[in-house]
């Protein structure tokens, strides 16, 4: 049994790689490791010493809490070892392939296809591509958009200018007859279809165009999964731990048209439901034949 760690002892299926900097908690130092299955994993010395880790958690099935499986895909790039080496900040450096490299000659003549990315980045940040993506999409902005339609907006001529990220900046009309500059990306992404009159349109009441009908929210009543701050999963019941019961409300229209308990849950999404069949969809089926 090893009483040290140091660099290239094996403990096991672990191959100690190099320390890193910083402890846990109990001022341990830490240690990158390669596991037998080409996973890396990064491990305390107290866990390698007492054997409390002798792999990333291949065998064992408990993964360790910084883990690079060895197969790891972030958009085109593909892991493929680490490098030995580290970045200014001390952290190791991971190569990765880019799938650019297979079927774009141009790019491994400008030294795509491999790049390194540290420790950090690969775990909090990683990036998508080699750099090619940058250059693809620096490629697209700069195509003619002259005379082309997107949304209610008809591109007319550049600027001249352009964003921080250097794609072009196009005057266009709008339907409603103004004018308006907007990016290249923008528009073909879809983020910019007016120049804002579609905007005030749908945050103007009983307009055609509104999400507000009758004082009631359509986008509210209309979509199917619960907010972030439900817990039961379906929106309207709750569970009351005061009497150990399913609570399924209705609100509509500022009326209170179901408040109800229920033992059982599935009763409880039940009366939910029915409720909605009966106060929401009628309403909606209105709403669409008036916009229509």
């Amino acid at each position: 049994m090893h009483r040290h760690v140091a660099m290239d002892v094996e403990f096991e299926k672990l191959h100690v790689l190099m320390p890193l900097v910083g402890r846990t908690m109990r001022l341990s130092p830490l240690w990158l490791c390669r596991c037998l299955c080409r996973s890396y994993c990064v491990v305390s010395e107290f866990a390698l010493l007492s054997g409390k880790r002798r792999d990333c958690g291949c065998v064992s099935g408990r993964r360790t809490r910084i883990f690079i499986p060895y197969d790891k895909k972030i958009g085109r790039l593909m892991l493929l070892s680490f490098t030995g080496k580290v970045d200014n900040n001390d952290e190791p450096l991971f190569l990765f392939r880019c799938s650019c490299i297979d079927n774009n000659q141009e790019h491994q003549q400008h030294g795509f296809g491999h790049i390194e990315v540290p420790l950090g980045n690969v775990l909090r940040n990683p990036p998508y591509s080699c750099g090619c993506r940058r250059v693809e999409l620096a490629r697209k902005m700069e195509i003619d958009i002259a005379n082309r339609q997107f949304g209610r907006l008809r591109a007319i001529r550049k600027t001249g200018r352009k964003t921080k990220s250097g794609t072009n900046i196009w005057l266009c009309k709008c339907r409603c007859k103004k004018f308006t500059e907007a990016s290249v990306s923008d528009l073909l992404s879809g983020h910019k279809d007016s120049c804002g009159c579609k905007k005030q349109e749908v945050l103007t009441p009983d307009s055609p165009y509104s999400i507000i009908q009758g004082g009631t929210n359509l986008a509210v009543i209309s979509r199917n999964e619960p907010n972030a701050l439900n817990t039961s999963g379906v929106t309207g019941v709750s569970y009351l731990p005061s009497c150990g019961k399913w609570l399924a409300t209705l609100q509509f229209q500022n009326k209170i048209l179901l408040r109800k308990t229920f033992v059982d849950f599935g009763d409880a999404v039940d009366a939910r439901k029915k409720a909605e069949e009966r106060y929401f969809k009628p309403f909606i089926e209105i709403m669409a034949d008036k916009v229509e």
